[in-house]
């Protein structure tokens, strides 16, 4: 039996919703909720825009992340091999408005599963999309500013005190590992899943970078009662 292939075994990360401590709208979106096979525990939230001319790119996107025919097929083979797993199995897909502004609008995809176990698992996908063409933004911070994820690489290295894996990670590698997301005016966030970087029980290690000041900060929640924002020198 398949396990819906593109579920990550990664938390899903909250935190993102605390980003967006205002509402944020985008008009040019809509969503639609569905329970595959009238299944409850399999709860999509799946948006779109309503321009599929101009946001194309972005809606066949999304389609390839919610790919609604290969979950029904899942859920099917669950409920039919295992009914019992099937009553308790758990999946829940759903976006995340994080920015927008006149040029960009920033969100993500959110998706969390319980298979049984001690806890359930996630996954996390961002997109960005130009609000004038339509079109998505692929040259990010990924792609553009090495010097970040050297600084981040060096924080990890000196910093491992009950939060950090003991790795050696290289600078591609916390490239390639790393969610990032638009997440103000002149704000990056950055975000490592669940087992990414750190253990399960650290949690979802958080930077964010200021692309007009060029300071780059770590949110510590580990060494006190309340979440620290730390320069990284």
């Amino acid at each position: 039996m398949k396990i819906f292939k593109y579920v990550l075994f990664l938390m899903i990360f909250s935190s993102m919703c605390l980003m967006a401590k205002t509402e944020v709208k985008v008009p040019e979106m809509k969503t639609e909720t569905v329970y595959i096979n009238g299944n409850k525990n399999f709860e999509i939230i799946k948006p779109s825009f309503t321009d599929n001319v101009k946001f194309k790119a972005v809606n066949d996107e999304i389609n390839r992340i919610i790919d609604i025919d290969a979950i029904t097929k899942d859920e099917k083979e669950i409920c039919s091999d295992d009914p019992e797993r099937c009553e308790h199995y758990e999946l829940s897909i759903g976006p995340d408005m994080i920015y927008a502004d006149n040029n960009v609008i920033s969100f993500t995809i959110n998706g969390y599963q319980y298979t049984g176990g001690a806890h359930g698992g996630g996954w996390v996908t961002s997109l960005l999309v130009d609000r004038k063409t339509g079109k998505l933004i692929t040259e990010t911070l990924k792609t553009n500013n090495k010097a970040v994820f050297n600084k981040i690489q060096k924080y990890i290295i000196d910093n491992p005190e009950g939060i950090f894996f003991e790795d050696e990670y290289t600078v591609k590698e916390l490239t390639d590992s790393a969610v990032v997301y638009q997440s103000g005016k002149d704000t990056i966030g950055i975000i490592y899943l669940n087992y990414a970087v750190a253990p399960y029980a650290a949690g979802m290690p958080e930077f964010e970078y200021n692309t007009k000041t060029k300071k780059l900060y770590f949110f510590d929640s580990y060494s006190g009662d309340e979440v620290k924002k730390v320069e990284i020198k």
